[in-house]
């Protein structure tokens, strides 16, 4: 069985997507009238939310580690807003587009070809090297109606009366998880958009202030190394602590879009976008730049932890899997995917992750023939013992150059 090659998958990724898009400018975002806050249809509604100072808060390119709704988005008032997700809470069901309807009886003979072949190819190799097997729920999109009249989005702002924080329903599905602990070296950024390495980091005090000024500039002469890149630039990080309200911490996530990563480059490095993206289209072909975008994940328990980082590989995601989403923030409109579930979907872990360990994966990539992204959640493990502790861990956002 020839093995399925990135480039097929890519090439149908950037049609449906286009598609897609298209499709998403016909749709309605009923959180117009609240966005921005700065320009809201009522300029004081702002004022009745949880934190007023949403209203005049400016982003400072200079400062992009000031992100204040890392606090709005971890009150209690807002983890339950979250988590009304289900079509019951929500009050009425989103529904999504008639052509990414799939019947799922079949594991392998409903999906698009390469993933079919990808999923068999990766079972293969995975009882070949025995590989341990775990089966958890995960949270994906729900299942959908014929048509939808609105585009998905989830708010990053405070909590504000009459304004639903997500109009998004998730769904839980059995699904089974490899364990790849001894086989590590099978997994690259480029073929299954996620990689296991090795940082050796001795800081051991996860204060704000230390990770700026000590973790993110080591880590990012590591990465530069590691990447064999011209340039790393840290824009966002998020040190995850067991006692902290969480946000559908078991909903699956693919965390950008190629069209958020291209307004991520105009916010975070401004008056250089234009120019990074001149050289990625003429310089990629002749010289093999790159330019991409990348979570860092490491553990900060160890050596077991419940609720680990579970990642999908690439080659077994369709176009149609994926449902774009508008993820709203004080200065500027994100966009990330929701995934809808697929059985040709092959997920991977790693237990026992020490503190060198550490996961790469993709949010998009600009190279061409590439693996672009990677749908990833954490899980509950039901290999590891009942008071096992929660993982804590540190995610870092990153955009290489080169």
């Amino acid at each position: 069985m020839a093995p399925v090659q990135c480039y097929d998958l890519v090439s149908q990724l950037s049609h449906t997507l286009q598609d897609n898009e298209r499709q998403d400018d016909s749709l309605t975002q009923p959180w117009r009238a609240f966005w921005p806050p700065s320009g809201a249809a009522d300029p004081g509604i702002w004022r009745n939310s949880e934190f007023p100072e949403v209203s005049i808060w400016k982003f400072d390119p200079r400062q992009p580690f000031d992100r204040p709704w890392r606090k709005w988005t971890r009150t209690l008032r807002a983890k339950a807003e979250a988590n009304q997700y289900s079509p019951q809470n929500i009050g009425h069901e989103i529904t999504f587009p008639a052509n990414n309807r799939r019947c799922c009886e079949d594991p392998y003979d409903s999906n698009p070809t390469h993933c079919a072949v990808a999923a068999k190819e990766l079972d293969v190799q995975a009882t070949t090297q025995g590989m341990g097997i775990v089966t958890s729920s995960f949270e994906y999109l729900a299942p959908f109606a014929e048509s939808r009249s609105e585009k998905p989005y989830l708010s990053r702002l405070p909590s504000l009366p009459g304004f639903r924080r997500t109009n998004i329903s998730g769904c839980d599905q059995p699904t089974q998880v490899y364990e790849v602990s001894g086989n590590e070296h099978l997994f690259a950024l480029d073929t299954s958009g996620f990689a296991f390495v090795k940082f050796s980091n001795p800081i051991l005090d996860f204060a704000d202030s230390t990770v700026c000024e000590r973790y993110v500039p080591c880590l990012a002469s590591w990465l530069k190394s590691y990447l064999n890149c011209l340039d790393v630039h840290v824009y966002a990080y998020n040190v995850r602590l067991d006692n902290q309200p969480r946000l559908l911490t078991y909903y699956i996530g693919q965390d950008a879009t190629p069209k958020s990563c291209s307004e991520r480059l105009q916010i975070y490095l401004p008056g250089k976008a234009e120019i990074l993206g001149s050289k990625r289209v003429r310089f990629l072909k002749c010289v093999s730049w790159s330019l991409n975008q990348c979570i860092i994940w490491r553990p900060l328990t160890t050596p077991l932890q419940n609720s680990p980082l579970a990642l999908c590989d690439f080659r077994t995601v369709s176009p149609r899997d994926l449902i774009a989403a508008d993820i709203l923030f004080p200065h500027y409109l994100d966009e990330a995917y929701e995934v809808l579930h697929s059985p040709a979907h092959r997920w991977f872990y790693k237990q026992g992750m020490k503190e060198e360990d550490m996961i790469l994966f993709k949010l998009d990539d600009t190279a061409e023939d590439v693996a672009k992204l990677c749908p990833h959640s954490a899980f509950m493990d039901p290999s590891v013992p009942a008071d096992t502790p929660e993982r804590m861990s540190i995610e870092v956002r990153v955009i290489a150059i080169g």
